[in-house]
């Protein structure tokens, strides 16, 4: 998945809000995908434009634990969760959850 910018991806979650462009539209102009518009879009609604940061760093072993638990019990996708605690990448969610109930 090619890498985007702030910026771009605050235009195009723009153009859909503020134009009323339909996402797959403003994913062309970008020449980006469907998909990444509506997670641009989901993170935009949850976190404001700090959603829409590249975020570098390292996670706890608690975080990870609680991240995992939080999905679980509230019956949320990996791509939901992601969103919710502004993760960059929902697979490493995914990751996180294999590891939970394989380690423990």
């Amino acid at each position: 998945m090619a890498k985007y910018s702030y910026e771009e991806k605050l235009e195009a979650v723009l153009r859909v809000i503020d134009d009323g462009m339909s996402q797959q539209q403003s994913a062309k102009i970008l020449g980006a995908h469907k998909n990444c518009v509506q997670k641009w879009l989901h993170l935009y609604n949850e976190h404001g434009t700090e959603g829409l940061v590249i975020k570098h760093g390292s996670y706890t072993g608690d975080f990870k634990q609680n991240v995992i638990e939080y999905m679980h019990n509230n019956h949320l996708s990996a791509s939901a969760t992601a969103t919710h605690f502004n993760i960059s990448q929902e697979v490493l969610v995914l990751k996180w959850e294999r590891i939970y109930f394989e380690e423990g």
